[in-house]
C-alpha cells in the first residue's frame, strides 16, 4: 500500500516554457521492504482540466527491516 507523505501545490510555469508540475513523496511497505520515492509529476492542460502527462523518479530508497 502506498502512502503519500508530501504533495506540493501544482507549480504553473507556462510563461517560462515549462509545463505545470508538482513534487510528490511517497512511501510503501511490502513484505518488509520499505520504499520511499520522490517523483516529479508533469501535467498537461486538456480543456479546463490538468491531467498527469508524465512522472519522473527524482530519488528513491529501498531497505529491508
Amino acid at each position: 500500500m502506498e502512502r503519500v507523505l508530501f504533495e506540493s501545490e501544482i507549480f504553473n510555469e507556462e510563461a517560462k516554457g515549462m509545463f505545470p508540475f508538482r513534487i510528490r513523496v511517497s512511501e510503501s511497505i511490502v513484505n518488509g521492504n520499505h520504499t520511499v520515492q520522490v517523483i516529479r509529476e508533469g501535467f498537461e492542460k486538456i480543456g479546463e482540466n490538468l491531467v498527469v502527462k508524465n512522472q519522473k523518479l527524482l530519488n528513491g530508497s529501498v531497505w529491508n527491516e
